[in-house]
This record gives structure tokens, C-alpha cells and sequence, in this order.
């Protein structure tokens, strides 16, 4: 975590810190390699944040603006999301490559990312979301396509295997 601007403690101070009904701003900000895991994030500010190789198990974010954040995993690095809320967050224009969904081979509903409402307009998602909940997600624009750069490691690709997608819009995608 070299590059991030805080360590993990000093976001959990500042989510602490909040009074009640308060909004976390880390807007534009590095929290690249961090484990924030579990910590509450709702309605946050994160827009443009950079979040790459970043441990983010059962981290909510329900309703948080992360738009054009960078959710990837770092080079050569992983993107945990297992259990991860993303309820009604925004990550229009968002990248999201190499998200680590399973502890597994096989992907589960119980350890997969939660993303019901989620705004994913125009962002670049190559990775494999099997039994992710996007139910009435809105992934129009959306580029969902493999990564052509990745063929040492086998080709990475956008795939939703067993993922809900109900109510989803996917015009354009």
C-alpha cells in the first residue's frame, strides 16, 4: 500500500469519525493495495478514487459514487469483491478488471458481489461475475469485452455466469 494515501486505519478513523449520517469523501483519492475489508462506506464519495488491488470483502457500498474509480486489480495483483455491496452505487465510466469474485474455482451466490441497481453505464468491466445479483442494474454503454493484452495468463473477458440479471439494462453494452 506504498502508493495509497492512507493506511487502513486512518480510513476507519474517518469512517468513525463521521456523525451520524455522514458521507466518507475520498474523492480523486489512492487507497490502492489497502485491505478495507467490511468497512461501511455507504453513500460515500469515491469518485475517481483509485481502489486497484484493493481487499474489499463485505466492504459496503451501498449507494456511494464511484464514478471512473479504478476497482482493477493491480499488477499482477487481485481485486477482491467477494460479498461486496455495491447496492444502488454509481460506477458509471468505473474499470473493473481482474475482480476476484470466489475463494474458489467455482464461483457461489453467497461469496459473489451484490450489485442490484448498480449504475455500471460506460464502464469497462472484464472480469468474470458468476451469480453476481445486478438486478435492475443499468450497464448500458457498458464494455464487456476480453482483454486482449492478457494472453500469457489465459484471456480474460467480461463473463456472468449463473449472475442475476433481471430488470438489467443492457442497451448498448
Amino acid at each position: 500500500a506504498l502508493s495509497a494515501d492512507f493506511t487502513r486505519e486512518q480510513v476507519a478513523e474517518q469512517l468513525a469519525a463521521l456523525p451520524a449520517g455522514g458521507r466518507i469523501n475520498l474523492a480523486g483519492r489512492s487507497l490502492s493495495g489497502l485491505d478495507l475489508s467490511r468497512l461501511d462506506f455507504t453513500g460515500g464519495d469515491l469518485h475517481g478514487a483509485d481502489l486497484s488491488g484493493a481487499n474489499l470483502f463485505a466492504a459496503k457500498f451501498q449507494d456511494a459514487n464511484l464514478i471512473g474509480a479504478n476497482l482493477s486489480g493491480a499488477s499482477m495483483g487481485i481485486m477482491n469483491v467477494i460479498r461486496a455491496d455495491l447496492t444502488d452505487a454509481n460506477l458509471s465510466g468505473a474499470q473493473m478488471f481482474g475482480l476476484v469474485t470466489s475463494s474458489g474455482m467455482e464461483t457461489s451466490r453467497k461469496e459473489a458481489p451484490i450489485m442490484v441497481r448498480a449504475n455500471l453505464s460506460g464502464a469497462r468491466v472484464v472480469s468474470r461475475l458468476g451469480h453476481a445479483d445486478l438486478t435492475g442494474a443499468n450497464l448500458s454503454g457498458a464494455k464487456m469485452s476480453a482483454d486482449m493484452k492478457n494472453q500469457s495468463m489465459g484471456l480474460m473477458r467480461a463473463e456472468f455466469p449463473g449472475a442475476n440479471l433481471t430488470g438489467a439494462n443492457l442497451s448498448g453494452a
